[in-house]
């Protein structure tokens, strides 16, 4: 589920999937634009990496309360352009307590890069059939993703609308693989930006 929004945005709405049942996990990732604004973690969630140059991606074991609600990610000063994405991963699907089932190492910051790069991710449950997240949160000039790490699919490039120098963007793709370790490729970017990029693992259902 997308959001965007307009470099004069004061209220943040992130818009959640229409459906969301008790137990599912929501991963929401935002980008902001511009110098690095404090960004304040909803209440209910949690904040899983962030925040460098207002990027920040937040977990959480649904209540099943939220589809078709919006979560308000409050940015200080207000006024900001921004894009988010909510991913919405089944209670069936997934390890079921988001301490122990989800892993998102720290950033590979990206400084003036069109190929960002997310870094390896080695998830502590070892080998599984782990779902693989590949992130990119950028800022600047809305820079649309045109390649995706390779075996990444699903791909998916939310802009701001905020344009040259006041946008922000995002792109995000999945892989589902057995592995213990995980390090994707570059996403490919129309022009250079700044921002970060992550890898994140969902450990899968015990079985």
């Amino acid at each position: 589920t997308e959001t965007s929004f307009t470099p004069t945005a004061t209220s943040h709405l992130v818009s959640m999937p229409a459906t969301v049942d008790a137990g599912d996990l929501l991963l929401l990732l935002y980008a902001s634009s511009g110098a690095v604004q404090a960004i304040t973690t909803p209440s209910g969630w949690t904040l899983l990496e962030g925040i460098v140059n207002s990027k920040a991606i937040f977990g959480k074991d649904a209540a099943g309360t939220e589809g078709g609600t919006t979560v308000d990610v409050v940015i200080a000063g207000g006024g900001t352009t921004g894009a988010a994405q909510v991913y919405r991963i089944t209670a069936a699907s997934w390890f079921g307590t988001l301490g122990t089932g989800v892993e998102v190492p720290a950033e590979a910051v990206v400084t003036g890069s069109s190929t960002p790069n997310p870094p390896s991710n080695t998830p502590s449950w070892g080998s599984a059939d782990t779902l693989w997240i590949a992130i990119a949160l950028l800022d600047n000039d809305d820079e649309a993703v045109t390649v995706y790490p390779t075996n990444y699919t699903n791909g998916i490039d939310t802009l701001s609308g905020g344009g040259a120098n006041l946008g922000a963007s995002l792109g995000s793709a999945r892989r589902e693989l057995a592995a213990a370790s995980e390090d994707p490729g570059t996403f490919t970017l129309t022009s250079a930006a700044d921002g970060g990029a992550w890898t994140l693992a969902v450990r899968p259902a015990a079985a």
